[in-house]
Order: C-alpha cells, then sequence, then structure tokens
C-alpha cells in the first residue's frame, strides 16, 4: 500500500539530489540516481555520536536528509530511503545484509551489519548501495560477473565466495575487501535491531568516533576520528590533514561535508574526548 507521504517523498527526493528526466524504472535512471544521491547526501554518524536516537522509519529518515536542515545518515538511512524511492518509482528491489571487511581479511568473520539492495531489471540483477561511507558506489554493479566494473568513483568487482558474494575494490594498487553478502532477502523490520546495536551501544564505533564521507565529482572527502582525507576519482589519497579544536571540526564538517551539526554544545564534548583518544 502506498500512503500520501511515500508520495510526496518523491518529488521532494528528486529536488533534493538534483534529479530531471524519466520516471521509467530503466538501467539509465538507476544509474544517474546512484550518482546523484551520493553527491547530494553526506554519510555521516552524528546522531550516534551524539547519543541521539536513529528512526530508520521512513517518515523520520526522509524528514531528516530532505528536510531543510543539512544532514546525512548511514547505510540504513540512505539505502532504507533509496529502496522506497526506487519502489515508488516502478523497480522491483531487494533488501539484503552484508557483513562488513573494510580493513579486514577476506576470511574475517563479521556480523550482518550492514544494509545494501539488489536492483532486479529486465537486462539483469544490479547491487545497489549509496551508503557504505569512504567506499560507497556512485553506480550500481551488475551481479551476475566477476569481471571488474568501472563506476565514476573507482574500480570495483563482485567475486563469488563460498555462498556469498564479495564485493571488492581497486585501491592504491591492490584489490580490497568492502564486504561479503549472501541473496536472503530482509525486511525493513530485520534492521531495527542492528540499528539499534549501532545507534546505541558503547562497544559501537559509531557510538566512539565520527565517521563522515561526502562524494563530490573531483573524488572523495573522509572523516575518520581526527584524520581529514581527500582522494581522487580512482581512490588515490591527495591530501590528509589533523583537524584540531571543535569549532575547526565544525568548519569542515559545514564547508566540507554540508552536515550541520545538531548539537554544538554536546559535540564539542564528545570532540574533545576524541581528541583526548587518539592522544593517548
Amino acid at each position: 500500500m502506498i500512503t500520501d507521504l511515500e508520495t510526496s517523498i518523491l518529488p521532494a527526493y528528486f529536488e533534493k539530489i538534483g534529479y530531471i528526466g524519466t520516471r521509467a524504472p530503466t538501467l539509465d535512471m538507476l544509474q544517474r540516481i546512484h550518482l546523484l544521491h551520493p553527491l547530494a547526501l553526506p554519510f555521516e554518524n552524528l546522531d550516534p555520536l551524539l547519543a541521539r536516537p536513529v528512526s530508520i522509519d521512513t517518515e523520520a529518515v526522509a524528514n531528516k536528509l530532505l528536510g531543510p536542515v543539512r544532514r546525512g545518515g548511514y547505510c540504513f538511512e540512505h539505502n532504507g530511503l533509496l529502496a522506497r524511492v526506487l519502489e515508488l518509482s516502478g523497480f522491483r528491489i531487494t533488501r539484503l545484509a552484508a557483513r562488513v571487511l573494510w580493513g579486514m581479511p577476506d576470511q574475517a568473520i563479521s556480523p550482518r551489519s550492514h544494509m545494501l539492495l539488489l536492483a532486479h531489471l529486465d537486462v539483469g540483477d544490479f547491487v545497489v548501495d549509496a551508503g557504505f561511507g569512504g567506499g560507497t558506489l556512485t553506480a550500481p554493479l551488475r551481479l551476475d560477473t566477476t569481471d571488474e566494473q568501472q563506476t565514476p568513483h573507482g574500480l570495483y568487482r563482485i567475486l563469488r565466495h563460498d555462498t556469498d558474494y564479495l564485493l571488492q575494490t581497486r585501491r592504491e594498487g591492490a584489490w580490497r575487501p568492502i564486504y561479503r553478502f549472501d541473496l536472503m532477502p530482509c525486511l525493513p523490520v530485520d534492521y531495527i535491531a542492528t540499528n539499534y546495536y549501532l545507534s546505541s551501544s558503547p562497544a559501537s564505533v559509531f557510538c566512539k568516533m565520527p565517521f563522515l564521507a561526502k562524494v563530490t565529482p573531483q573524488g572523495r572527502y573522509g572523516l575518520l576520528g581526527t584524520q581529514l582525507s581527500c582522494r581522487d576519482t580512482e581512490g588515490a589519497l591527495i591530501e590528509r590533514m589533523t583537524l584540531g579544536s571543535a569549532d575547526e571540526a565544525c568548519q569542515v564538517l559545514s564547508d566540507v561535508f554540508d552536515v550541520e551539526v545538531p548539537d554544538m554544545a554536546s559535540f564539542a564534548v564528545v570532540w574533545q574526548r576524541v581528541l583526548n583518544t587518539v592522544s593517548d
């Protein structure tokens, strides 16, 4: 059942990302949306970092990502909203879950903590993911090939890994694992418990330090802790710098990531904690 709220999301979403064109569920439309989404909407974890609840309800996510306050979100927010937009546009979408392997070996065991999508088109099935931080895709990837796939922001490939699929990206001359996933469909309710853990547990990395990422036509910006990095479209590091004060960090969040800090007082306290952690 399509509600009035959901139909109102489409024009707001298309205006936010700057999409103009066909509304037919074609590969061309999917490719254009998949590039425009991360160009317009940053990845960020300020709510978990500031001990603010994260709702993955469609209305709450739409208000946050499409509203007047400049905010982004993480995978459940980005891909949850994108899934509903694509469905309302006539696409057939399957929601999936992945085991994140970023910075780990291919064989590492991790929980199914990441949300991604599979779009089913007449020309084949495509992996869709607008919410993976510094490795966020800017184009859908064909599922039925192990060939290298060039996107506007880097080279990727999908390999078979036992009964699963392994997504890798080419960075600094080597193939690096991003995550492993299978094709078991998920329902929106399946993400609630994981979202609660990632957004509220003291053990969650999202509650410990800032993670932000922003795609630009020229490359990517990333913030991990106090380290700000700039990379080109192929993932090569151009510049890295360390941020100092909370005021400097807030300015970078605004100017570079297009994110407005929702609670400056709380952010200053958390930022000082992060500074103390990295200096120990």
